[in-house]
C-alpha cells in the first residue's frame, strides 16, 4: 500500500513541476505586445517588450502617458499568433 501511495505522489509532482501539468493549455485571447523605449540617463535609450492583459490596457496606457514613453503596439492578440502557429504543419 506504502508503494502504491509513493508512486501517486511522484505522478502528482510530475504533473506539477511540468509546465502546465495537467491542465488545460492557458490562452492568450486580446493579450498585447507592445515595445516601450525608455531613457536611462546613463545608458541612453532602451526597449523593452511587455505583453499586456486586456484587463489591465488601460493602466498600461496610463502608465507610459503618465511617464512620457512612447510605445508600439507590436502584436495586437498574441492568441491569434499561437493559433496560426499551430496550424502550420
Amino acid at each position: 500500500m506504502r508503494f502504491v501511495f509513493v508512486i501517486i505522489m511522484l505522478i502528482v509532482q510530475t504533473g506539477a513541476s511540468m509546465p502546465n501539468g495537467f491542465q488545460k493549455p492557458t490562452r492568450y485571447d486580446n493579450f498585447a505586445v507592445y515595445k516601450v523605449y525608455y531613457n536611462l540617463w546613463y545608458n541612453g535609450q532602451k526597449e523593452i517588450h511587455i505583453m499586456v492583459n486586456p484587463k489591465e490596457l488601460q493602466n498600461f496606457i496610463r502608465i507610459v502617458s503618465r511617464e512620457g514613453w512612447l510605445t508600439e503596439l507590436l502584436i495586437p492578440n498574441v492568441q491569434a499568433l499561437i493559433d496560426a502557429g499551430n496550424k502550420q504543419p
